[in-house]
């Protein structure tokens, strides 16, 4: 016995068969299932030496859009802060997500995609309910709401510090083209954990081709422009606001781009932090 699935509509078979309770001598048969769930299929093929019957448990699945998961990545935030979203869900394809944030049920803003990121600059705080909605041909289907709560965003006091460096990879690997590095950073060169950002000098030695590096918080995505460009075997250095990860470690991730592929060192020192 053999099992197959399709959703709803038209199945064929290659020759005669019993279809829900009725028969078909046509060698190409279809048969429209009204209803989800398992069917039998029974194939019978004649001959004046006997028959061969063969049987196919075929499963039909629902065509209508269903959620699996939907997961917001935090439930505060402060206006500004970028928030992961993923979800899943299962239906007929094309499947289209949408997530969707509301206050007292107005449509504040959308994000596309089944995973994707929610920027909450230029929302005003309050309590918002976020899902996830699925949309097919046959239907759609909206997750539980997810309660966000946004804040204003605090202000930031400057706090120099001895400069310290933070990062020398020439004391071990070099950052490999395209492989994101952590750089823990609360806890080190006198730096709390809740600091949101650090003035920093970052510099590059002997990249092995052009390119660039970005260094962003470690909990965001990669951001589309670069902290510092550079040449091959160029020594550059840059000086910038280098903004934390929010989840409460205050990392950073260093990712390296070298269209040639290749590696870089990365050295960075910290003379100041900016926190609450």
């Amino acid at each position: 016995m053999r099992r197959a699935a399709l959703w709803g509509g038209v199945l064929l078979l290659g020759s005669s068969a019993l279809l829900q309770a009725s028969t078909s001598n046509q060698q190409n048969p279809a048969q429209v299932f009204s209803t989800p769930g398992q069917h039998q299929v029974t194939l019978q093929a004649c001959s004046p030496n006997g028959c061969n019957t063969i049987i196919q448990t075929v499963t039909v699945l629902d065509p209508v859009p269903s959620i699996l998961s939907a997961l917001v990545g935090v439930s505060t935030a402060e206006a500004g802060q970028l928030i992961a979203l993923s979800g899943s869900g299962k239906g007929k394809p094309p499947l289209t997500y949408t997530w969707r944030v509301l206050l007292g049920g107005t449509l504040m803003r959308q994000v596309s995609g089944a995973s994707g990121w929610l920027d909450t600059t230029g929302l005003a705080p309050g309590v918002y309910a976020v899902l996830l909605r699925i949309t097919n041909g046959s239907g759609q289907a909206d997750s539980l709401p997810a309660v966000l709560t946004v804040g204003q965003a605090q202000a930031s006091d400057f706090y120099t510090v001895p400069s310290c460096r933070l990062l020398d990879t020439r004391t071990g690997a070099a950052l490999q083209s395209g492989v994101a590095r952590l750089v823990s950073v609360g806890g080190s060169c006198g730096i709390p954990a809740n600091a949101r950002a650090v003035a920093a000098n970052v510099t590059v030695v002997s990249p092995t081709s052009g390119g660039y590096a970005v260094l962003y918080p470690d909990n965001y995505p990669s951001p589309a422009t670069s902290t510092l460009n550079y040449l091959a075997g160029a020594t550059r250095s840059n000086h910038g606001i280098l903004p934390l990860s929010t989840d409460g470690l205050a990392n950073l991730a260093a990712l390296a781009s070298l269209p040639a592929g290749g590696s870089v060192h990365l050295i960075i020192d910290v003379t100041g932090y900016f926190a609450p």
